[in-house]
């Protein structure tokens, strides 16, 4: 029978980070990606469905020496999806720069009707002419153009509330998907499909385009972003399946921590079952993990 990859690692890099997700829970943050032409930002807790062999600085990947292992049962109760992978020119890349294109502007288009009265009013000629419509399609346009010449704001709304919940409802196919292969912040190329990677997204947070001045903001801001409800995303002690660490010494300081968390005899009674494992690569890789 081949083996199934069942769980989801989340990495940190410390000892610290991993206690502070004991003690809080996952917190979201901005993530940076690049996708179709655009830079832009994404809130979510990332996962990798990978199997524990192939975590290491010479190995698949490498994210930090310290990790949560989840159930994949548990991601899927906590929607927490499978990202979709994909590259230049093909064919998800081209739908998702057709669909940024033609409903991203047009999404908010009610929060510019006061401006398209204006140049309606003042006859200026169609808008593309009084401001700059980046990333907007040729088709956008020309429905922007007429309305500056043509003002209707009953029409207004009506576009808008289409293409808004056009963008919304498909919002989650940009949220989920990442090019297969990305380039670091260091230059270095790196095959991101090899995470196998799943997110937790937050559907009333969108993405940030790089143009906007909340992708600035966030770019200045310390990881992690979002630190209360209804962003937490918490887990019970239950629901962890390994505690990955970088050396032996890492453990018992960390059943210290979880057992003012969770209480010792919890804990002991979970290790003592294999229902929760504590250990590093080694130790998880004979654990079938």
């Amino acid at each position: 029978m081949l083996k199934q990859v069942d769980y989801l690692f989340h990495f940190t890099k410390t000892t610290e980070a991993l206690k502070k997700i004991f003690q809080h829970g996952f917190k979201p943050s901005y993530a940076n990606e690049k996708l179709a032409d655009r830079n832009i930002k994404v809130p979510m807790v990332s996962f990798s469905n990978i199997l524990i062999r192939d975590v290491g600085e010479k190995e698949v990947i490498y994210y930090g020496g310290y990790a949560i292992c989840m159930a994949r049962e548990w991601a899927i109760k906590n929607r927490i999806n499978p990202v979709v992978y994909t590259y230049n020119d093909g064919l998800l890349y081209n739908a998702l720069n057709t669909f940024i294109d033609n409903s991203t502007f047009l999404a908010f288009l009610n929060d510019l009707k006061e401006k398209i009265k204006e140049i309606s009013d003042c006859k200026c000629g169609p808008i593309s002419k009084m401001m700059k419509l980046t990333n907007t399609s040729a088709e956008s346009v020309a429905m922007l153009d007429y309305l500056s010449m043509h003002y209707n704001e009953e029409l207004i709304q009506i576009v808008s509330k289409h293409s808004k919940t056009f963008h919304d409802t498909n919002l989650a196919i940009i949220t989920l998907t990442k090019p297969y292969k990305v380039t670091t912040a260091e230059g270095k190329e790196f095959i991101a499909y090899n995470d196998r990677e799943w997110r937790k997204l937050y559907p009333d947070l969108s993405f940030l385009v790089e143009e906007s001045e909340d992708y600035k903001k966030w770019d200045k801001e310390a990881k992690p972003h979002f630190h209360k409800d209804p962003y937490l995303l918490e887990f019970a002690i239950q629901d962890v399946k390994a505690v990955l660490v970088d050396k032996e010494t890492d453990i018992a300081d960390l059943v210290e921590e979880i057992n003012k968390q969770y209480g010792k005899k919890l804990i002991d009674d979970l290790l003592s079952k294999k229902h929760l494992h504590i250990g590093t690569k080694e130790m998880l890789e004979k654990e079938n993990f």
